[in-house]
């Protein structure tokens, strides 16, 4: 039918764009306040229980339909007196007619050294790509393609990740890779021809006091992919009595990026929990392509995390005679 062939063909031409770039990870600017999301060695870094939610637009104003759009949700927290750690988060990506729903768990566990403290995670879980039917302009409406949409089965997800944190927790750099599975993407019993591609990462970053008032914290993102262009973000972010921070960044062959946020907890002594608020502006620089000229990228994200429980001493008695 008629409508079979050309969604065959959309799906062909979503899965060749991913073989050509190879980057089937969404990545965020803010990527030092989401770290669970590429390496599950963060599992239990937190304080306390802690929530983070993001949510990314990408290439607004390009004239772009339906233009990439993810959305994180994680949660976050130490087991056993930070000897180990627990973390799930939810991956729901958009770009195009395509849709990829991701459903991942960690669990970390912390090595004391006397330097700091070496942690060795583990993520398991699923990952389900879909056609959007509803974008879909058939000249069949009757079809059952367009009436069920176009979906892969759920694939399994795997992945390990280390995570070095110094004993005064200004430096830490970690390592990981994800999609150890390599799962093929299968829309069709008819039409099967990429995969998840393994995707390693490495990242860092330092905090600096420069006084009391003043920190200044470097952070480094990097992504290889094979057969896909080497990828790095670096980001240098300037904070003020822990209350607000201001910094600017670089992806390679890509933006300028610009972020700001606050601490509500330390701007307010109405909050109890801590709340942070960050927002970033990506300055898209991809000259030959003219409708990015006036495209920029937009992400927000809040974190929040509940007040830590401090142990409380209940003294014992003698049975008195």
């Amino acid at each position: 039918m008629f409508i079979n062939k050309n969604i065959l063909a959309i799906a062909a031409l979503l899965l060749l764009v991913q073989k050509v770039f190879a980057q089937q990870d969404p990545q965020f600017t803010q990527f030092q306040f989401n770290q669970l999301v590429y390496n599950p060695a963060f599992a239990g870094t937190t304080e306390a229980l802690k929530f983070t939610l993001f949510n990314r637009n990408q290439w607004v104003a390009s004239g772009f339909e339906n233009a990439p759009v993810t959305q994180t949700f994680s949660a976050n927290t130490p087991l056993k007196d930070g000897t180990m750690g627990a973390g799930i988060h939810i991956l729901n990506d958009k770009a195009g007619l395509e849709r990829n729903f991701s459903l991942l768990g960690s669990y970390a566990y912390h090595l004391d050294l006397k330097s700091g403290k070496l942690g060795m995670g583990i993520q398991l879980g699923f990952k389900q790509y879909r056609v959007n039917q509803g974008d879909i302009k058939a000249y069949d409406k009757q079809d059952p393609l367009v009436n069920q949409g176009i979906s892969a089965p759920m694939l399994p997800e795997v992945g390990i990740g280390f995570l070095y944190r110094d004993k005064d927790d200004k430096f830490y750099a970690g390592i990981s890779s994800m999609h150890l599975t390599q799962s093929k993407i299968k829309y069709t019993n008819e039409f099967a021809n990429s995969k998840l591609l393994r995707h390693f990462y490495l990242n860092g970053g330092y905090n600096y006091r420069i006084n009391t008032d003043y920190m200044l914290k470097p952070a480094l993102w990097l992504n290889y992919v094979a057969k896909a262009p080497f990828q790095a973000q670096l980001n240098v972010t300037g904070e003020y009595k822990e209350m607000v921070w201001l910094g600017i960044g670089y992806r390679s062959g890509a933006a300028l990026t610009f972020n700001f946020g606050v601490n509500a907890d330390k701007i307010s002594e109405k909050f109890k929990e801590k709340i942070q608020i960050g927002y970033s502006f990506d300055y898209v620089m991809v000259s030959k392509i003219p409708k990015f000229k006036n495209a920029g990228s937009h992400e927000i994200f809040i974190t929040y995390m509940l007040s830590k429980k401090e142990k409380t001493h209940i003294p014992k008695f003698k049975r008195l005679e």
